[in-house]
This record gives C-alpha cells, structure tokens and sequence, in this order.
C-alpha cells in the first residue's frame, strides 16, 4: 500500500516508468519459471508446424498467475487456432486435463512430460460459429 501512495504522489513521468519496469520484472521472473516448461514444447512445434499450427513468442503471457502453466493467447484473426492446437497436441500424444465449455469457446488444459521434464499448457479453443449457434435464424 505504501508503494502505491508513494507511486501516486510521484509525477506521472516517474511514476509510469517504475510502473513498467516492474511489470518489466514480473514478466521475466515468469518466464524464467517456465523455462523447462517452454523448452518441452519447442520439441513439438516442428511437428505443429507440420500440422498447419504456429505457436509463437508473441503468444506466451506472462500476465496473472502462469507460472506453473504456459498460457498461449490465440494470434490475432485465426478462427479456429485454438482448435486445431488441441486436436494437434492430443494426436502428438498429450494428455487432455480439463476442457471447459462456456458457449462460443472453451478453456483448454494439456500436459505431457518428455524425459521426465512436464509441460502443461493452458489456451482459448473458439468454437465455429454453427456449433454454437451464431448467426442462427
């Protein structure tokens, strides 16, 4: 609290740049915990590219609490991405842990371990729009 009170009494200037560069800290502290994690699933993205499925950098967050797990946002305008991500995964061998359904997508877990090193993956899977109703008359 008393960080936040000496934040906002500082000039906006000063106060913005502490601001990113904390964010800055947190991301790289994020990213250094799922280093092992990231290097399993560059083992498979050769096999996913061969598959028609990307994952990039651009994808990983390091927002909130993704430190045990690596959480892949969808690139921008890919339809169906998430889709095809977990038929991809599940066909290379992983292994489903949870997929919730809320209507027009779904929340997708995944893990594998290759030599005893695990990765678990967590993304937005978007539904074609037929199967959940849109546009329906």
């Amino acid at each position: 609290m008393q960080q936040l009170a000496r934040r906002d009494a500082a000039p906006l200037a000063e106060a913005a740049l502490e601001h990113e560069l904390e964010r800055h800290r947190t991301a790289l502290a994020v990213l250094e915990r799922l280093a092992v994690q990231l290097q399993v699933l560059d083992t498979f993205r050769p096999a996913l590219a061969a598959k028609g499925v990307k994952i990039s950098y651009g994808q990983l967050s390091t927002i909130g609490a993704f430190d045990k797990v690596v959480y892949l946002s969808d690139p921008m305008f890919a339809g169906d991405w998430g889709q095809r991500l977990k038929a991809a995964l599940l066909e290379l061998g992983w292994k489903l842990v949870e997929c919730r359904d809320h209507g027009s997508y779904e929340s997708v877990k995944l893990t594998t371990t290759v030599d005893r090193r695990r990765c678990t993956l967590q993304f937005t899977a978007y539904k074609p729009k037929a199967a959940t109703g849109a546009g329906a008359a």
